[in-house]
C-alpha cells in the first residue's frame, strides 16, 4: 500500500484518470483504509467542481505581466 505521502503526489494524476491500473489499486487500496486520505480527496474533489462553475476573470494586471514576463524568457523547445 501507498503512503499518505505518496498518494498527494499521485492524487492529480489519480483524478484524471492517468494512473496505471496497478498504481490507481494502490490508491484506491490507500484511501479504502485511510480515512483522513480519503477526506482530502473528497474536499479536493468539491473545491475542483466548485472552480468550474466560476465565470471566467481576468488575470490580475501584475500577475498577467509576471506571467507574459515569464514566457518572453522561455527557449523555444
Amino acid at each position: 500500500m501507498i503512503s499518505c505521502r505518496e498518494l498527494v503526489e499521485f492524487l492529480c494524476d489519480y483524478l484524471s484518470d492517468e494512473l496505471s491500473p496497478e498504481r490507481r489499486d494502490h490508491v484506491d487500496q490507500h484511501l479504502n483504509h485511510c480515512p483522513s486520505c480519503a477526506a482530502y480527496v473528497e474536499s479536493y474533489t468539491i473545491v475542483i467542481q466548485l472552480t468550474r462553475t466560476l465565470p471566467p476573470a481576468p488575470l490580475p494586471p501584475t500577475l498577467a505581466q509576471r506571467w507574459a514576463d515569464a514566457l518572453a524568457t522561455q527557449k523555444p523547445v
